[in-house]
Order: structure tokens, then C-alpha cells, then sequence
């Protein structure tokens, strides 16, 4: 290597760690009473509507530390994971656990809470939350303000270790005009979204369009396209993947087995999984996602994909129903499931400033 592209190597290497460092405010300069708090997330440093809230904060800390010098002057400083998936890719914040310089605050995804819970890497939030209501703050955190779900997933044994910040679900989103060409509709001509299994097998083979070389140009149903996997099946065939009291895998329990099947009837229905699979080896996301195309008529995936839809779709017809369900769940009253995930703020077991 050259001698001039060894040093613009080394430029541009520095410049990518100068990019990469944690940010710090550049509003506030007091020294003195100052306290960092690190806040670590999934996606990066602070940024957008998030980072105006901090900003606000910090001001608000200085203006209260000119009154009163005894108060501190909070200063954020953000970085992120350095992994796509913070928590299938958990390194970087592992080993600032275990080397004894965590964040102060991380943004984790709330499922996967109580695992490292468990291993000690949370602290548990009982005694602050406890403060804030014993001192009547306008903030403090009270279990109702939260979905029932989203609150037992933020606890573990008796405790909590994260403060839920959002919650999201899951629907069947499906194309009306494809519904329309293949007649599933009302007597008023309106589509009529499928509510059991045994109408969404009905659907997917009237929806699905095959060539005459076997190919499929348009996907009536994928099982676990979109947001949709195994346990949601099970979860619409009344399945559980633990006993009761969590101490043993039921993942061979007959509900499973019942779902795991419809998932491979579903796939043969329409020419089977390896075919479904190069099919949508082509679906791209955005402007281009398949739904909109009119490649896929219906899937099972979660809310934010308005947002795609409200910017690309405006001119796309598109239904969203409840998840359809067994004969099984039929049978014990409940016409429809779904499930929740989100993410929360958690404080990691030996961060510097819990408090």
C-alpha cells in the first residue's frame, strides 16, 4: 500500500470513530455539580423528537442548578449497541456490564427483559418507583397507567426491571381489489376479510395465481410472511409453549402440533413452502412492498406498516381484520387473538446513577 492511501486510510478511520463517539450537549457548559447520565438504544445517538426532550431536560437541570446550587446539572451523552439487534446481538452492552462502565439508562427490547434480568445484568426499579409515589411526583409510575401485558413483561419474579414505552400488535392486512377479482365478498360487493382457518385456507387457494410453468405471480396467504411465526398459530389454536408455572416446554403439546400442521397445509395449498419461498425472494420493502404491488393479497404483520402505506398506498384499497382462529378457540367463545411486543428503559445492575 502507498504511503498517501495509508494516510487517507488512517483519516478516514479516525473520522469514522469521531462519527461513532458518544454525543454530549452542546447547550450546556456549567462545570461543578455536574452528573452524566449514559443512555444507551437500539438505533443510534439521540435523534429526532426524542433528543429535543432530552435537551429540555438538561435546560430545565441548569436553570434549577442557577436557583439552587446544591441541585445537579444533568448532561445525556447517547450512544448505541453497535449491533442491528440489540438484543439477538447483546456484546457491546454485555461487556460494559461486565467490565463495569454500563449506561446508565438502555433502551432494551422488553421481551427479553427478564432473561438478563435473571442473570443480574437489570436493576430492579421497586425502590424509585416507590420514592416517586411516596413524594407525590406528577411522573411517578403507576402499573395501571400500562397494558397488563406490556407491564408483566417489563417484571420478573415479584420485580420490575423496565418501564414500558410502547406496545404494538398484530392484524391480517389484506388486499380488497384482489378480493374483489376473486369474488370474496358480500352481498353488498364488499370484501369480506376470512375470521377462521378454515376460511383463510378457502381464501389463500382462490387468491393465489399460479402460470403455466408452475410459478407463483400472485400469494393468496404466507404463514410466516410479514410478522407472523410459529407461536402466533399456536396462540390462535389456544397452544402454550410453557406449563403453568413456567417451569417445563410444552412444545409438543397437541395445539402445537394442530398449528405446526395448518402452517405446512397452508404452504402445500399453494405449492409448497420451497416454491412460496422463491416467490417472495423478490418482495422488496417501501413503494415496492407486496402488498401494495398486488403480489401478496393478504398477511399477518404489525401496525407500523401504515406508516409504508399512508406514504406509498394512498391509492391502494387495503383491509385490516383480527387474526382468524381455529375450530378450536371458536369453540371456547373467543373470536379472535393477537399478541404485543415494544420496547422499555431499563437500568442495568451496576450502572454509576441509578437514581
Amino acid at each position: 500500500m502507498s504511503y498517501p492511501k495509508l494516510i487517507l486510510l488512517v483519516f478516514l478511520g479516525a473520522l469514522l470513530l469521531y462519527i461513532m463517539a458518544p454525543s454530549r450537549s452542546p447547550v450546556l457548559k456549567e462545570e461543578g455539580n455536574v452528573i452524566e447520565i449514559t443512555y444507551m438504544s437500539q438505533g443510534g445517538p439521540l435523534s429526532g423528537s426524542l433528543d429535543d426532550v432530552v435537551r429540555a431536560f438538561e435546560r430545565e437541570s441548569y436553570e434549577a442548578h442557577k436557583k439552587d446550587p446544591s441541585k445537579p446539572v444533568y448532561r445525556v451523552i447517547s450512544s448505541q449497541s453497535a449491533a442491528a439487534d440489540l438484543v439477538s446481538d447483546p456484546t457491546r452492552f454485555v461487556i460494559s456490564v461486565a467490565g463495569g462502565m454500563p449506561p446508565d439508562v438502555i433502551n432494551f427490547d422488553r421481551y427479553a427483559v427478564a432473561e438478563w434480568a435473571s442473570r443480574g445484568a437489570f436493576h430492579p426499579l421497586d425502590e424509585f418507583i416507590q420514592s416517586d409515589l411516596e413524594g407525590n411526583h406528577p411522573d411517578a409510575i403507576v402499573p395501571d397507567r400500562f397494558y397488563k401485558a406490556a407491564w408483566d413483561e417489563a417484571c420478573y419474579r415479584g420485580k420490575v426491571y423496565s418501564i414500558p414505552t410502547e406496545v404494538d400488535n398484530r392484524g391480517l392486512i389484506y388486499n380488497k381489489d384482489l378480493f374483489r377479482r376473486a369474488g370474496l365478498v358480500d352481498e353488498k360487493g364488499e370484501p369480506t376479510p376470512p375470521r377462521t382457518w378454515e376460511e383463510l385456507r378457502e381464501y389463500s387457494k382462490k387468491l393465489t395465481q399460479i402460470d403455466k410453468d408452475g410459478n407463483v405471480t400472485v400469494l393468496g396467504f404466507a404463514p410466516n410472511y410479514g410478522n407472523s411465526w410459529f407461536y402466533f398459530f399456536s396462540w390462535m389454536n389456544d397452544g402454550e409453549f410453557m406449563n403453568e408455572d413456567g417451569t417445563r416446554c410444552t412444545l409438543n403439546d397437541p395445539r402445537n402440533i394442530e398449528a405446526l400442521q395448518f402452517i405446512v397445509d397452508l404452504y402445500n395449498d399453494v405449492g409448497g413452502y420451497q416454491q412460496v419461498l422463491a416467490f417472495q425472494s423478490g418482495f422488496q420493502g417501501g413503494i415496492l412492498d407486496p402488498l401494495l404491488t398486488g403480489k401478496i393479497a393478504m398477511k399477518l404483520d404489525g401496525y407500523w406498516n401504515m406508516a409504508t402505506y399512508a406514504q406509498f398506498g394512498r391509492d391502494v384499497d387495503f383491509g385490516v381484520a383480527p387474526p382468524p382462529v381455529s375450530p378450536r378457540l371458536i369453540a371456547k367463545g373467543k373470536k379472535t387473538v393477537s399478541w404485543s411486543g415494544g420496547w422499555s428503559y431499563a437500568i442495568p445492575s451496576n450502572a454509576k446513577n441509578k437514581a
